[in-house]
């Protein structure tokens, strides 16, 4: 059939005979393909197998079009100038360069002496033009740099307003006085050293810019990279840009920095005087004296309890000689509405009260009913009745004004600083019951066989407690605010709009006083109480929650409820002991990282778990040996360590430093709540029991 085909073509009487089957095509091109009654292809023609594509030549670079290398830009770094080489489009040896280099990298090309001469010469004259111009440049910073100081001192001249500075931070800076002859003095000396600042890396960038703009070279056409690099080297000229402001921000030389110190106090920046030294200065001020201020923390918190664990720790003095008043139980419910009552007031004019009185006030008064205790036992010649028991509940309710002004104010001050005071501070109020407690047993133990051992083991005691009092208020007076350490972060605290510092900084050898003109512009902004609180409700609830199961057992239920055992009149001290050296164990606990509890929600339903002790200890009291209830005691205090300091030192993280003062105290507010209702509490032990 192909041979007909072909005949078809090539035979004319061919085509007249098959004329009726083969319709007349003109072209090669217009026979069908489509239509399916044809059968036959068309003549010189081969089918492709399925699946097989023209392969496409690989272009030499000669015939490739294209950008060059500069106008291509990367795909992953978004940059122009580079791009992935590979073997076949890597440089060939003898390619140049580039088009301003005439030289192939592949051999060298012989060059006649005029050449190289001639190209010597001009790059000789490129030079000389260079330095010439950045001479006058040079020249040109510096008298606008003089000009400047000028118009500084002239401006300063005309306000007369300067005031000298005080000393910050305890580091004596650089004073300006309104006298006008010694301020020229002093602007005029400064021009001889700004002379130097146009050596300084940034001086010099713009030293280069002026250069290179008094040149004027032909406009160039820029390519996309270059376009690029020059935006950058803008930006970063901007950024780091001369203002009137800043003029001795580059000063090499000390006088020149207190010269900016004083420009910028003038100009109200008050807290830049001690923040805007460097970095690494702020670094060793804020770790000076940090383990001196953390057992100084240590000690002020044993003392914020001292006097209260003592009258508690020497209960069985008083059960002896008020044996039908429930002294435990009277002591610790006359004591709780007073310092619930003294915390509410101060936490609610907490922003400005001065914490430092209020911390001295409370430490004072901490003394005064310690030495009381003393001195109402002499008078009572150690005797009881309705009338001594009423003093003691005086003195127990002088305690608790005490603890109301102490407790709140030092959580307070401490939260704006670093955590591990607070830690620090609230171990050393659980240490003072473990001291407390190996107190009495070294009195009880000393005069348990001497007549009217009981009585002068107590007294010891107190008089031990007074001089502890004493000395903590000495420590808060004299040394805790004269540390380095200490006064950063209050001068911080300062800075961020805190008034109930201002005290503690003068006491510390920082008296700053504020710019009024600085004052004005300033507006500090902070967190209401009411805002702190929603925020910080579940952490508010969680203080509340531990301090009403803790009192609601301890003491009265220790000390009244828990039946006679072998251990005899000790059971009650080895009791409370037990609860107190748990506590203390309990605090340090949070400084392991691995088991402290950081989770808001974890710590609430850890709290809420506790309350599972209650019917503990009751089933223990009453069926149970004395072991076990050893053993209760202390995952009792265990647990009210660990959580309280895992919440103090949580809440306050992420706020400015009056926030975190006042949210330390409506935690001890919300604390103090929960030990009153707890107190309170353990009355519920004495139903059915007739009393």
């Amino acid at each position: 059939m192909d041979m007909y085909v072909h005949n078809y073509y090539s035979v004319e009487k061919f085509q007249a005979a098959y004329r009726g089957i083969i319709p007349s095509i003109i072209d090669r091109g217009q026979w069908p393909k489509v239509d399916k009654s044809f059968k036959l292809f068309p003549p010189n023609m081969k089918k492709r197998d399925p699946g097989k594509q023209k392969k496409k030549r690989h272009l030499t670079p000669s015939e490739r079009s294209g950008k060059a290398t500069r106008q291509v830009k990367c795909p992953r770094c978004g940059e122009y100038g580079h791009r992935k080489r590979t073997k076949k489009s890597a440089p060939k040896p003898e390619r140049k360069k580039s088009k301003t280099d005439p030289t192939p990298s592949g051999g060298n090309t012989t060059r006649t002496r005029a050449t190289v001469a001639k190209e010597a010469a001009a790059k000789a004259a490129r030079e000389a033009l260079k330095a010439t111009t950045k001479a006058f440049a040079v020249a040109e910073v510096v008298a606008a740099a003089e000009r400047e100081v000028l118009d500084v001192a002239q401006l300063r001249l005309s306000m007369h307003h300067l005031q000298p500075l005080q000393q910050l931070e305890g580091m004596p800076y650089f004073k300006i006085h309104a006298w006008s002859k010694l301020t020229v003095a002093i602007l005029i000396t400064c021009l001889a050293f700004n002379r130097n600042l146009c050596w300084d890396l940034q001086v010099m960038d713009e030293v280069d810019e002026t250069a290179s703009a008094s040149v004027d070279p032909p406009p160039k056409k820029m390519t996309p990279r270059k376009k690029q690099l020059a935006t950058k080297k803008a930006d970063y000229k901007l950024k780091g840009s001369r203002t009137p402001e800043n003029v001795f921000r580059y000063a090499p030389s000390s006088q020149q920095k207190e010269m900016q110190l004083a420009l910028l106090a003038e100009q109200g920046y008050q807290s830049e005087l001690t923040m805007d030294n460097d970095d690494e200065q702020i670094g060793v001020v804020k770790t000076q004296a940090k383990y001196w201020a953390i057992f100084i923390c240590w000690l002020l918190g044993n003392g914020c309890l001292f006097g209260f664990n003592g009258m508690l720790t020497i209960e069985d003095y008083y059960v002896y000689l008020f044996p039908k008043y429930h002294p435990t139980r009277v002591i610790t419910l006359t004591y709780q509405p007073f310092v619930l009552a003294t915390t509410a007031i101060f936490t609610y004019h907490e922003a400005k009260v001065n914490t430092r009185v209020r911390n001295l006030a409370g430490y004072m008064l901490f003394f005064l009913s310690s030495f009381g205790v003393i001195i109402l036992d002499v008078l009572s010649s150690g005797s009881g009745g309705i009338a001594p028991f009423i003093g003691v509940c005086i003195i127990a309710a002088a305690f608790g004004v005490a603890d109301g002004h102490v407790q709140g104010g030092m959580t307070g001050d401490l939260s704006l600083m670093c955590p591990e005071f607070v830690q620090s501070f609230f171990a050393g109020m659980a240490a003072s019951g473990a001291i407390t407690a190996a107190l009495r047993f070294f009195t009880k133990a000393v005069f348990e066989n001497s007549r009217d051992g009981l009585r002068k083991g107590a007294m010891l005691f107190s008089s031990i407690s007074c001089f502890f009092e004493l000395l903590c208020v000495l420590l808060y007076a004299l040394v805790f605010p004269k540390l380095p350490i200490v006064k950063f972060y209050r001068s911080k605290a300062a800075s961020e709009g805190s008034q109930t510092v201002t005290a503690d900084l003068a006491a510390g050898g920082i008296k700053s006083l504020p710019n009024p003109l600085a004052e004005e512009d300033r507006v500090v902004e902070r967190l209401s109480n009411k805002q702190l609180l929603h925020q910080n409700m579940d952490y508010a609830l969680d203080m509340f929650l531990i301090y009403v199961l803790t009192l609601s057992i301890f003491p009265g239920f220790l000390a009244e409820d828990t039946g006679s055992h072998s251990l005899g009149s000790w059971y009650v001290l080895v009791l409370i002991a037990s609860f107190n050296v748990s506590d203390l164990i309990g605090r340090y606990l949070p400084l392991i990282e691995q088991i402290k509890l950081t989770s808001r929600t974890g710590l609430l339903i850890a709290v809420i778990t506790r309350f599972l002790l209650v019917p503990a200890f009751y089933f223990t009291a009453k069926y149970g040996d004395q072991g076990w209830m050893i053993m209760l005691t202390s995952l009792l205090g265990l647990s009210n360590g660990h959580l309280t300091v895992s919440v103090l030192t949580e809440a306050p993280k992420g706020y400015k430093g009056p926030e975190q003062n006042a949210l330390g105290n409506l935690l001890v507010l919300f604390l103090l709540a929960g030990i009153f209702v707890g107190a309170v509490s353990d009355w519920l032990w004495l139903i059915g029991k007739g009393w």
